[in-house]
């Protein structure tokens, strides 16, 4: 009956290839240089590209290979990991750190985010982000967690717990089960829900619930019997057995929150009744659990969706996947040229730059970075400019601005006009190649007719110096240097 159906329906038409239209190449250099370091290609970078466009590919491999491409992937996995927040169960104080609370936010909550970066950019097969044993920690952590550094240097390096946790990469780090904590009742079920989102791309938050007449007020029994509570439940409870070790039972202490408990390793057969397994496979705790989700047949799909989204700015499809997906064999640095070649990656779609990306652009471009105390202001919520200018907060902003917006409108223009002051203070400028350099466009001469212009009418009306300000501020607020 199958092939007699089958035989019946109509042949479906392939699909045909859309040319998807292109960037120019140094746009797209520029594009590639924001996302892989964070700054802004030189005009010498520009001109080769304009002029050997076929040799951009290579440089783009290159950069690959930089330290500042570790840091930039720090901050694309901290959009969607959500761990670089301002709020977690200890604060700074709670070790003597009143005045370093920012360092300490982002010491906790990059933990995570600079294992898995390591990962990639020392060219390891990405199933190690959940089977490593160790962790990337810099001085302050190593200090207040006890944890002993496996090699010197005075920055991030690998370092190890010592309170005889099991090593399952970013299972056991402190930064991830900070930021997605638990308490008595939730018993780790949070961060399964956390993990089963980041790791194999499966949200089990988003499942749709109907408890209708069938909802129970015995919750304990209703996890394990009801089918409407189950449908998540029968995922969630296993995976969450195999966490007792980190589940945290007084809110409110560092000793509590920064240390494993292998004495609550088997208190999952008391409270959730279940034996620990992820998604059917047998799991004995956090080291095997670590190993059943590197074998799950959707944590290679899933991170070539999450390096994907990451680099060019938008939820992709699922052919997409399947397309951007194809060359992938489980190591993301073998594989990250192939994406940045693909037409997805080259695409003439708008894609704003992000606060950081913006203060380190203008800080290498202009020697000019938002500060205050210290603290880099496009970099922080509470009191900053972070969340205003269409930054991720990982708490009330999920995901990066895709639009302009007001807030983010006012800050980029004080920052242009900062940035500005503090180049025209440095001398004369050259307004053609000041307009190559921060556009990635030469410019026209509509272009140059109306830049001078403006020029001419500040000068006479003040100085040279207020005048140059006044063109990099218009060229810093030009939609094509908020976009890349």
């Amino acid at each position: 009956m199958i092939w007699a159906l089958l035989a019946c329906t109509p042949a479906i038409a392939p699909v045909e290839a859309v040319e998807i239209p292109q960037i120019s190449a140094p746009r797209l250099l520029r594009r590639a240089s924001l996302d892989l370091r964070g700054t802004l290609p030189s005009t010498a970078e520009l001109d080769s590209a304009e002029a050997q466009p076929e040799g951009i590919q290579a440089t783009i491999e290159q950069w690959l290979l930089e330290p500042a491409f570790q840091e930039r992937l720090v901050l694309m996995l901290g959009e969607q990991w959500h761990t670089r927040v301002e709020a977690f169960p200890i604060e700074a104080w709670d070790y003597d750190l009143e005045d370093q609370e920012y360092a300490f936010e982002r010491a906790v909550g990059e933990e995570p985010l600079r294992l898995a970066a390591h990962v990639v950019t020392t060219g390891q097969p990405w199933s190690e982000v959940v089977q490593a044993d160790y962790t990337l920690a810099n001085p302050m952590l190593q200090e207040i967690w006890g944890l002993e550094a496996l090699e010197s240097g005075s920055g991030w390096v690998r370092a190890q717990y010592q309170d005889d946790r099991p090593h399952a990469g970013v299972l056991s780090t402190n930064g991830l089960w900070w930021r997605y904590n638990t308490d008595v009742s939730n018993m780790n079920r949070r961060r399964v829900a956390a993990i089963s989102r980041l790791l194999v791309c499966h949200d089990l938050l988003s499942r749709p619930v109907s408890l209708g007449e069938s909802a129970s007020e015995d919750v304990e029994n209703a996890v394990q019997t009801d089918p409407a509570c189950m449908t998540c439940h029968a995922a969630l409870d296993p995976a969450a057995a195999a966490l007792f070790g980190f589940w945290t039972v007084i809110e409110y202490s560092e000793i509590e929150h920064a240390n494993y408990h292998p004495e609550r390793e088997l208190l999952y057969d008391r409270y959730l009744g279940v034996e620990p397994a992820w998604h059917g496979v047998p799991v004995s705790g956090p080291e095997s659990l670590g190993q059943a989700i590197a074998a799950d047949p959707r944590f290679d799909t899933c991170a070539v969706q999450r390096f994907s989204e990451a680099l060019i700015r938008r939820p992709i499809t699922r052919e997409e996947q399947v397309s951007l997906g194809a060359g992938y064999e489980g190591v993301v640095l073998d594989w990250l040229p192939d994406l940045l070649a693909s037409p997805q990656y080259g695409a003439q779609e708008v894609r704003l730059l992000t606060p950081q990306q913006l203060d380190s652009a203008l800080l290498q471009a202009t020697g000019f970075s938002w500060t205050q105390d210290g603290t880099p202001m496009m970099d922080l919520d509470s009191g900053g400019l972070r969340q205003l200018a269409g930054g991720v907060d990982g708490e009330q902003v999920k995901g990066p601005q895709q639009v302009p917006g007001l807030t983010r409108t006012l800050v980029i223009q004080r920052l242009g006009e900062r940035a500005a002051r503090s180049v025209a203070a440095q001398g004369s400028i050259d307004i053609a190649q000041w307009h190559w350099r921060l556009l990635a466009e030469r410019p026209t001469d509509q272009d140059m007719d109306a830049l001078e212009a403006l020029h001419s009418t500040v000068l006479a009306q003040s100085d040279v110096q207020t005048a140059d300000a006044a063109v990099l501020t218009v060229l810093m607020r030009d939609a094509a240097f908020e976009a890349y």
